[in-house]
């Protein structure tokens, strides 16, 4: 009695390569760009934005978004920056909104404040919440709305 026949084996080859495609292609290996291009392309956004005078960034993270079905799509980059000293939400809100205006356009404004713009399929989010204790955070992504569909 035959365990393994040729033809099962292949069977069984073919359904292993098939599994490590889709998992590849999930994890965002099946993408044109890496996660490193990606992130590198995103800290280029967040350099070509302007910048609050004085305020220096303290922390970067990356974190990765996926679709319905659970296929990593891309990455959003947080960074958090701490501002010289209390600014009025407001004159945040103005500086933002000014220098990114009109080559920018805001999409949403959220209680918090929370200012969200967009340029072509780059997204920037400015997070004024915590600007009472002299923080900020400012998440870009270059490529949202050309993935999140």
């Amino acid at each position: 009695m035959r365990l393994h026949s040729p033809r099962t084996m292949r069977s069984a080859l073919l359904a292993i390569a098939v599994v490590a495609s889709l998992a590849l292609a999930g994890c965002g290996g099946g993408g044109t760009t890496s996660k490193a291009d990606y992130v590198k392309n995103n800290e280029a956004l967040f350099k070509s934005l302007p910048a609050y005078p004085s305020a220096k960034v303290q922390h970067e993270t990356t974190s990765a978004y996926s679709s319905s079905s659970g296929s990593s799509l891309g990455y959003q980059t947080r960074f958090d920056l701490t501002l010289p000293s209390r600014v009025p939400v407001e004159t945040l809100q103005s500086f933002y909104a000014g220098h990114l205006q009109p080559d920018w356009k805001l999409v949403a404004q959220l209680d918090g404040p929370v200012l969200n713009f967009r340029k072509g399929d780059a997204f920037v989010s400015i997070n004024l919440t915590s600007a009472p204790t002299k923080q900020l955070e400012i998440t870009v992504d270059q490529a949202y709305y050309s993935l999140a569909g």
